[in-house]
């Protein structure tokens, strides 16, 4: 299993640590997905979501006020971040994003589904 955080500092610097664990954030236009909420994640604010991309679809470039962390389920792709190679993954993977850091996802050919935790 791969980790891998994501974080944009105070200057807009994107940074990828690989082997490093926080969240990431899925509140997006999404175009060729699903998003379904699952529940609450215990506290009032937190959430979490199923999001199911197609083969080839992608969620458009997005960023979030919160953190949160997101389980691959299902299927491969890649996670999109401006001035960095996009991260690659696969199910079973666990991926972080730092609250507003801009990203998009795009789908492989088995399409993929992600859990997502939102934390508020």
């Amino acid at each position: 299993m791969k980790h891998h955080l994501v974080r944009e500092d105070s200057a807009g610097r994107i940074t990828v640590e690989a082997g490093a664990l926080s969240v990431t954030p899925m509140a997006a236009p999404c175009r060729d997905a699903t998003s379904v909420p699952l529940a609450s994640a215990g506290q009032p604010a937190s959430s979490a979501l199923l999001v199911t991309v197609g083969p080839g679809g992608h969620i458009l470039e997005h960023a979030a006020p919160v953190e949160g962390l997101v389980f691959v389920l299902a299927g491969s792709g890649q996670l999109g971040l401006p001035g960095q190679e996009p991260v690659r993954f696969q199910a079973g993977d666990v991926l972080s994003v730092g609250a507003n850091a801009t990203h998009d996802w795009d789908a492989f050919d088995d399409g993929f589904t992600l859990g997502v935790v939102l934390m508020a």
